[in-house]
C-alpha cells in the first residue's frame, strides 16, 4: 500500500539527512515552514517507503557531491521519472543529455573531514543555478521532460538489466583470468 498517497503533485518533498555539517540547516527548516507545498523529510526510510515516495514524485533530483553507482537514480529512470542529477560519479555511466538532465559541477577540495569524506579529497559542487534551470524546464516543458524520462527508462531497462550486466561481469572475469594465466607464465 502506498503510504504517501496524500502527497499531491503540488507537494515538493525534500529528503535531507540533518548532519552537523549541513550549513544553514535551521535556515532551510525555517524557509520550508513558510511554504505548505514543501515537506522536509529528515528520517531514514524503509525500502518500500522510498519506492512509494518515488512512485508519486514528478521528478527525481540528486544534487550529490559524490555518488556510488546511483541506484536510486536508475530506479527513478525505470519508473519513467525525469532525473536531474550532478553530472559526476557512477551515475555518469548511464545518465546523459539524451535520457536525463545532468547538472554541471566544479570539483572542490575538502578542507576538513565531512563524515566519511576526508580532508584533502575532492567532491563535486553542483551548480545550483543550472539545477534550478533544469527544474524550471521540467515544470514548463512537460513534453521534453516526458521524452527524456521515456528515453531514460528505455536505456536503463535495455542496458542495466541482469542479462546485460551478467554478461559484462562474465567478460571481465574472463579478462582477469586470462591476465592471471598470462602473468603466471612469465
Amino acid at each position: 500500500p502506498n503510504k504517501h498517497k496524500k502527497i499531491s503533485k503540488y507537494t515538493k518533498p525534500i529528503l535531507v539527512e540533518p548532519y552537523k555539517f549541513i550549513k544553514n540547516f535551521e535556515k532551510l527548516k525555517s524557509a520550508v515552514e513558510q511554504d505548505s507545498r514543501i515537506r522536509l523529510l529528515t528520517r531514514y526510510y524503509e525500502r518500500d517507503e522510498i519506492a512509494s515516495l518515488m512512485n508519486v514524485c514528478d521528478a527525481y533530483v540528486s544534487l550529490h557531491r559524490s555518488e556510488g553507482f546511483g541506484l536510486t537514480l536508475a530506479e527513478a529512470m525505470i519508473l519513467r521519472k525525469p532525473v536531474i542529477a550532478t553530472d559526476y560519479s557512477g551515475n555518469t555511466d548511464f545518465m546523459n543529455e539524451k535520457n536525463s538532465f545532468p547538472v554541471p559541477y566544479t570539483l572542490i577540495p575538502l578542507t576538513r573531514d565531512y563524515g566519511p569524506y576526508k580532508k584533502g579529497n575532492v567532491w563535486a559542487n553542483p551548480n545550483i543555478r543550472e539545477a534550478a534551470k533544469r527544474m524550471r524546464l521540467l515544470a514548463s516543458e512537460k513534453e521534453i521532460a516526458l521524452k527524456k524520462a521515456m528515453e531514460g527508462q528505455r536505456y536503463v531497462i535495455s542496458n542495466l538489466n541482469s542479462g546485460v550486466v551478467g554478461k559484462k561481469i562474465e567478460e571481465r572475469l574472463e579478462e582477469i583470468k586470462t591476465h592471471l594465466i598470462y602473468s603466471s607464465l612469465k
